[in-house]
């Protein structure tokens, strides 16, 4: 049986395993951490981290550090509080909440902080017997980074909040990083799922090579 120089004599295998490579079929990760910082808006007067339409109630954001975790884990990017004395429904309508979310990590010049605000809304009325205050986040907010490991890039959803309970502590505002992807030297790698695509043309390829490598083993 003859030795099968793959390397010297097979350019076209080469190719296959480039393709495969950067087809990025095993899920990448990234380190992410940073912290989180909250203000409310009564139309373009920021009144800071509690919303108060009257004395007797005030909805509360409490910021909080997350990380250093893995990028596929969710983050706790802060709390809400809602109280109310029970003297009848407060509006919070009028209201907007900003939130600014700063990464330090990916690793970088820790100096650099990579950030963006992600805006949601307050709406509803918390009063007795009614419950319907909520935060809406919506769309993706964008980040990149580079530093002297490589660069890449993700992006954040923040989950919205369908109702907030009235004098029974905290509710965690979450995120997700979705899209991530980074880049150290000339391979990107992404940890997206692949692409039905992609699954495809990878079996198709990773047949033919069977069948290759069996009529040259048989010659």
């Amino acid at each position: 049986m003859r030795n099968v120089d793959i390397p010297s004599r097979h350019p076209v295998l080469l190719a296959l395993a480039t393709i495969l490579l950067l087809q990025g079929t095993a899920l990448a990760d990234i380190q992410v951490g940073g912290n989180t910082s909250g203000s409310f808006f009564d139309g373009s007067i920021n009144v800071g981290s509690t919303a108060t339409p009257s004395w007797s109630a005030g909805l509360t954001f409490t910021s909080n550090p997350f990380g250093v975790q893995s990028s596929a884990m969710t983050l706790n990017l802060g709390t809400f509080s809602l109280y109310d004395l029970g003297t009848g429904n407060q509006n919070f309508d009028a209201y907007t909440f900003k939130l600014a979310v700063n990464f330090t990590t990916p690793i970088g010049t820790p100096a650099t902080v990579i950030g963006s605000d992600v805006k949601g809304k307050v709406t509803g009325r918390s009063g007795k017997g009614n419950n319907t205050v909520e935060v809406d986040f919506n769309g993706l907010t964008h980040f990149t980074y580079s530093n002297l490991q490589g660069s890449g890039s993700f992006d954040l959803a923040v989950n919205s909040i369908q109702s907030i309970p009235v004098n029974a502590g905290s509710q965690a505002l979450t995120g997700n990083i979705i899209n991530a992807s980074y880049n150290t030297g000339s391979i990107s790698t992404s940890i997206s799922n692949p692409e039905p695509p992609s699954i495809a043309l990878l079996g198709t390829l990773m047949i033919g090579l069977g069948v290759f490598m069996r009529k040259r083993l048989s010659t």
